[in-house]
C-alpha cells in the first residue's frame, strides 16, 4: 500500500507536469490562448453555466477571436468571428465531428457523427435525394394538420394565461415525427411520453460538458448517467425498429409515406443497381438512426423558434400587428398559407430571421474537429480538436450589426420592404455555415414560416396584465427560452 507521503510526490509531479505541458501548448505549440486550466476539470470552474453564452462572449476580449479552453482533459477551441467561423468552417480541415463519447453512443454510424469523407458525401447525397422526395409530397398537408389541432387547443384555454411550451413541444415533435414516420400524437398517448422521456435523457446527455464526456473513466464503470443513457437507447431503438419493420412490411413502391419510405426506397434501389457502397449505409439501423437524427435536431429547432416567436411577438405587439397585416394582405383569412406563400412573406420571414439572430437560439451549433493537425489565424490546432462557433458572440457583435441588442426585423429588409439577399449578411449563419452545415435547413424555416403564417392568421398573442417576462435564455444544448406565459386571442 502507497504510503500518505509517497501518493502526495506522485500528486506533485502529475500536476508539475501537467502545467509544463500547458506552457509548451501554449508557448512552444502555439495553441489559440486561453486561461490557464486545472488538472482534471480543465477549465469548466471559470465557466458560468447558466450563462456561458456571455462567459465565453466575455472571455473573447481577453484571448481574441479565437482561443482556447479545456472540458475536462480536451483542448476546445472556440471561434468567435464570423469571417474566421466561415473560412475555417468552408476549409478543408475542420469537417470532423470530435469524438464525444455521448454523440457516439447514440448518433453511431449515422451522418451526423460520419468522419470518413467519401462516406459523409455519400449520407449527405442520400438525404438531400430524401429532403427533396418529403418536400414535393405531403409536408405541408402535415403542417396544416398540426397547426389546425394548436388552434383547437388555443381555443380551448379561452384567454387565460398559459405556459405555452407543452403545445408547441407536442406541435414540433408531431411535425417531424409525421414526416419521419407518418404517426402524430395526442397528449394523452402512452408511447408520446415514452418518447418525451427518453428525447429528454438524450438532449441532457449529449452536451459536452456531461459528466461522461468529461470525465472518461466513467464510460467504463456503473453509474446513474452511464445506466440513464442506456435506458434512453434501448427505448428509443426498439421504438424505431418497429417503425421501420411494419413499414418494411406495408410498403408499397410509388406509395411516399414518409421519411421511412424514402430511405427504404433508396435502399430497394441501391439493391436492384447492386450499389454495395450505398447499401452499407442503408441498413435498418442506419435507416432509422439518420432518421430519427433530423427528428430530433429538427424537432428541436421548431420548438426552440416557435417559443422564441411567441416570446418575441407578445414583448413587440407592433411587429405582431405587422405581420398579420402581411398576411391579410397577401393570403387573406380564408385559406391556409402553403410553402408557395413563403416567397411572398417578407416580414415574416425578417421576423424569423431576426428571432435567430436575437435568440441566438443555436449557441454553438453542432460540434466540429480537424482531421489534421491545421492552423487556424496564425495558431496551431492538432488532429482531432474539437472546435465550436460561439454563434452569440458573432449576432451580437457591434462589427456585424447596427444595435445587435435591439430587435429590428426591418434589418433584413429594403428600403421598399422587400427581402434583402442574405449575401449582404456574410456574418448570418442561421443554421451553421460550411461543407456541414445544416441538411434540412430549407424544410426547417419552411416549416417555421408556415406554422406561424397559419397561428397568426387566426390569433393575436399577448402578455398577461402588469408581466414582462425575461428575455435571457436557460442554457440546455441549445438556448431557450424561460419559462413564460401567454394570452391567445382568436382575431375577429
Amino acid at each position: 500500500m502507497l504510503s500518505p507521503c509517497l501518493i502526495c510526490i506522485v500528486i506533485v509531479i502529475y500536476i508539475a507536469f501537467y502545467y509544463i505541458n500547458e506552457w509548451k501548448e501554449f508557448w512552444v505549440w502555439k495553441v489559440p490562448p486561453g486561461p490557464p486550466s486545472l488538472p482534471l476539470l480543465g477549465n469548466i470552474l471559470q465557466l458560468d453555466s447558466s450563462a456561458i453564452h456571455h462567459c465565453l462572449t466575455k472571455m473573447s476580449e481577453t484571448y481574441g477571436k479565437v482561443f482556447s479552453l479545456k472540458f475536462g482533459r480536451e483542448r476546445v477551441v472556440i471561434l468567435n468571428d464570423a469571417k474566421v467561423i466561415k473560412e475555417t468552417y468552408n476549409g478543408p480541415h475542420v469537417t470532423w465531428r470530435p469524438k464525444i463519447f455521448s454523440l457516439d453512443f447514440f448518433l453511431e454510424k449515422g451522418f451526423m457523427t460520419c468522419r470518413e469523407q467519401h462516406d459523409f458525401h455519400l449520407h449527405t447525397k442520400i438525404m438531400r435525394q430524401t429532403f427533396k422526395v418529403i418536400t414535393r409530397t405531403s409536408l405541408c398537408e402535415k403542417l396544416h394538420e398540426e397547426a389546425l389541432s394548436l388552434t383547437d387547443r388555443f381555443n380551448s384555454y379561452q384567454q387565460i394565461a398559459f405556459d405555452p411550451k407543452d403545445d408547441l413541444s407536442l406541435a414540433s415533435l408531431n411535425i417531424l415525427h409525421n414526416i419521419a414516420f407518418g404517426k402524430r400524437y395526442q397528449k394523452e398517448d402512452d408511447e408520446l411520453r415514452l418518447i418525451f422521456d427518453y428525447t429528454e435523457k438524450i438532449g441532457k446527455s449529449i452536451t459536452p460538458v456531461h459528466p461522461v464526456n468529461l470525465l472518461p473513466w466513467l464510460q467504463h464503470i456503473p453509474n446513474p448517467w452511464i445506466r440513464s443513457m442506456m435506458d434512453a437507447k434501448e427505448c428509443r431503438d426498439s421504438l424505431l425498429l418497429n417503425f421501420y419493420k411494419k413499414h418494411k412490411e406495408t410498403f408499397q413502391d410509388g406509395q411516399i409515406r414518409d421519411l421511412v419510405d424514402c430511405l427504404i426506397k433508396i435502399a430497394n434501389d441501391a439493391e436492384l443497381e447492386g450499389d454495395t457502397d450505398a447499401l452499407r449505409l442503408l441498413t435498418p439501423y442506419q435507416i432509422i438512426i439518420n432518421i430519427w437524427t433530423i427528428f430530433f435536431a429538427g424537432s428541436d429547432t421548431i420548438l426552440n423558434a416557435l417559443l422564441w416567436m411567441f416570446l418575441y411577438l407578445a414583448i413587440y405587439p407592433e411587429v405582431q400587428r405587422k405581420v398579420q397585416e402581411e398576411l391579410d394582405d397577401v393570403i387573406g383569412r380564408d385559406k391556409l398559407p402553403t410553402l408557395q406563400d413563403e416567397q411572398n412573406l417578407p416580414y415574416l420571414c425578417a421576423v424569423i430571421y431576426e428571432t435567430i439572430r436575437f435568440s441566438s437560439m443555436s449557441l454553438f451549433g453542432v460540434p466540429h474537429a480537424t482531421k489534421c493537425d491545421t492552423i487556424i489565424e496564425g495558431h496551431y490546432v492538432p488532429a482531432g480538436t474539437q472546435v465550436l462557433a460561439n454563434f452569440y458572440a458573432v449576432n451580437h457583435s457591434t462589427e456585424n450589426w447596427s444595435n445587435p441588442e435591439e430587435f429590428d426585423p426591418e434589418r433584413f429588409l429594403d428600403r421598399d420592404g422587400k427581402s434583402r439577399n442574405l449575401t449582404e449578411f456574410p456574418y448570418f449563419m442561421p443554421f451553421s455555415t460550411g461543407r456541414r452545415a445544416c441538411l434540412g435547413k430549407d424544410i426547417g424555416k419552411s416549416e417555421i414560416v408556415v406554422l406561424t403564417a397559419c397561428l397568426m392568421q387566426r390569433f393575436t398573442i399577448k402578455l398577461p396584465p402588469n408581466v414582462m417576462p425575461s428575455t435571457e435564455p436557460d442554457i440546455h444544448f441549445d438556448l431557450v427560452p424561460k419559462p413564460f406565459n401567454v394570452i391567445v386571442e382568436e382575431r375577429l
